[in-house]
């Protein structure tokens, strides 16, 4: 089972409706607590886990380091400049614009 941050973000608000359930008895929303319990553990080592891995990319990258993009968490992709937009489970690409940099006197993404 691959799941990324975004993923992890739904189930935490999946069981939080479930948490909500005003339909349950008291055995079921025990359960449910239990369960949010431990959800709750899991996530926070994801979370800690992806923040070392995003440490430790930025701690290369800083010190002019190439394979800094090996290290990112799965979840986690360096700007490619493209634009990108999910429709209908279609997947949208744009470039962006061009706009004067007047510092430098050239043309840079936006």
């Amino acid at each position: 089972m691959s799941i990324n941050l975004t993923d992890l973000n739904g189930h935490l608000f999946a069981q939080l409706e479930r948490l909500s359930d005003k339909s349950q008895d008291q055995h079921e929303l025990a359960l449910e607590i239990d369960r949010t319990k431990a959800i709750t553990q899991i996530s926070e080592q994801i979370i800690k886990s992806s923040e070392l891995k995003l440490q430790a990319a930025k701690l290369v990258a800083n010190n002019g380091g190439a394979n800094y993009k090996d290290l990112l968490p799965e979840h986690v992709k360096p700007f490619t400049g493209q634009l990108v937009s999910k429709v209908n489970n279609q997947t949208h690409t744009k470039e962006p614009k061009k706009v004067p940099d007047y510092a430098q006197g050239k043309m840079v993404q936006s």
